[in-house]
Order: C-alpha cells, then structure tokens, then sequence
C-alpha cells in the first residue's frame, strides 16, 4: 500500500551504519504514493554545522540513490523538531520506522498512523560508528545574527535543500536569501524550462518556514539579487557552495572596495562520496531542465 507523504523517522546510529540506511530507505520508498513526498525526520538536534551537513548529505544521497524515477517522489530531510512544521504545512498520513530509538522523542499527530517498517537483519546494539573529530553535538550552536545565500533555485534539487537548510540552521536572526531575475538568467541553457522568479522564490520561502521549526517572525528576506537587499550592512556570513566558494572572495572584494565589513564564508557540500560523480549532474537545475524539455519533445 502506497501513502501520500509518509514521514520516515530515522536515528543518526542508522545513518552512521551505511548498510542499515540503505535497508530503511529502500524499504519506505516504495510505500510513498507517487507525485507526493517522502519526509525523512533525523530524530536528533544539532550544534555542530559540519555533522549536520555530512548526515544530510549521507541521507539526500542514499534517498536519490533508490528512488525510481518515474514515481516522481521529492524527499525532504528534517531533524530535530522540524516535523512539527508538517502538522501545519503538509497533509502527512503516516509515519513509518524501522527502529524503535526512532520513536523515543515523537509526538504523533492525533489519528496518525504508526507503521513497522519490515525490520532490518544488521544489527545495531553494537554498532559504534566511527569517531567524527567533531562527532559531539552538545556546546554552542554554530550561528550568525545575519547570514545570505543565493542561487537560481530552479526546480528545487537535493543541493539547493542542503545549502538552504545550513543557511537557515546558521542564521540566528535574519537570513537574506538572493533568488536570480530575469536579467542574469538570459544566456542559461534550457531557459524557455525554467520556473518564474515569482514560483522559485514562493517554493524557497515554503522551504524556509519547514525547516525553521520555530516559525520566526520575519526571519527571512527573499530578494532579486539584483534588486534592492535590506540588511546589507548587517550581514555576517555568506552560505556558499563548495562549487562555487570563488563567488564568496570576489563578494568580500566588492564589499571591501565599498567598505563593507568583510563576511564569514562558509563552503557546503551537497552532495557526498559515495557515487558522486554519478550525482552530481542530478544535482543540477540544467539537467532537470533538459529532462522536461525530453519530455516534451
């Protein structure tokens, strides 16, 4: 039985042992009704940016590794109390589990379902996954009052989640976030395939509230890069990725010459190890363009 938008609840033991990620997420993927979404709830917090980013990598990867194309199934990969977005943003109708650690901090919507998924034959009670130099998730949170991000946007990928859900996780107060108009997209292949600036930007902003599971209140501001940006003055870190971490020094050498403080550059991966090269045209809004424009033809 397929279901619309089920919420998969995992731990951060599964997504350390390779094997055991690979059986939950194969074995949900198939009960998620096509044309809806699988939600992935990591059932852990996090104060460590560089951990989070390598487990949502790990997760985004596996997930887009064993989804079938033609279900057209998206994944979102929420973590601590994210979840609680969904009882307001999303018509969720079950959520599934594969280890009962996974359950230790839920709070069910009243009349949802909860499901076993079929259990795995890797066994965890003593499974210590391998030390990560900065594998502690308690201390201070890594953030900045102000933090920006840009990007085209087009056909929200598994990278422009990654790098919205570090900026968002970085921003304590205000996170500025460029969405490119119509003036730079011009010579972009596939262009004629492209979702309107007005659609990207109302797709990143639902983004922003899911993930930011204490609803701010004016927390973000989405902007034309080349349009007017509020704040400006007040931004203390740029989100960039590491494909394009160059595009963060020649900011801070326009900010310089305008004597603008400089600003923290912070390069995230989006996508990881394992199969990589084989991901990373996926990870790129030409390429879903150039799939719809196949389509078409």
């Amino acid at each position: 039985m397929a279901y619309r938008n089920p919420l998969l609840l995992i731990t951060r033991k599964q997504i350390k042992n390779q094997q055991s990620l690979n059986v939950v997420i194969s074995s949900a993927l198939p009960q998620v009704e096509p044309g809806s979404n699988l939600y992935i709830q990591i059932t852990a917090d996090y104060t460590q940016l560089s951990i989070l980013i390598d487990e949502l990598v790990s997760v985004y990867d596996t997930a887009r590794h064993y989804s079938e194309e033609n279900k057209n199934i998206s994944t979102y990969v929420l973590f601590g109390s994210n979840y609680l977005n969904l009882f307001n943003y999303c018509d969720w109708t079950i959520a599934l589990y594969q280890s009962s650690d996974a359950l230790s901090r839920f709070i069910n919507k009243p009349g949802i379902p909860i499901k076993l998924l079929q259990e795995s034959n890797t066994d965890l009670s003593e499974f210590k996954p391998d030390a990560h130099p900065m594998d502690n998730l308690t201390g201070s949170k890594d953030e900045y009052h102000t933090v920006a991000v840009g990007g085209t946007f087009d056909h929200l990928h598994d990278g422009h989640k990654i790098l919205l859900t570090a900026s968002i996780f970085l921003a304590s107060t205000i996170l500025i976030i460029g969405v490119t108009g119509p003036k730079l997209l011009v010579n972009k292949k596939y262009a004629e395939y492209m979702e309107s600036y007005d659609q990207r930007a109302s797709i990143v902003g639902r983004f922003v509230k899911l993930i930011d599971f204490n609803q701010r209140t004016d927390f973000y501001q989405i902007n034309d890069v080349c349009g007017p940006t509020g704040h400006i003055n007040e931004i203390d870190a740029l989100v960039v990725s590491f494909e394009t971490a160059s595009g963060g020094d020649y900011v801070n050498n326009l900010r310089k010459e305008e004597g603008l403080k400089q600003l923290k550059i912070i390069a995230v991966c989006v996508i990881g190890g394992k199969d990589s090269e084989q991901f990373k045209e996926k990870l790129s809004s030409t390429y879903l363009r150039k799939l719809e424009a196949e389509k078409q033809q």
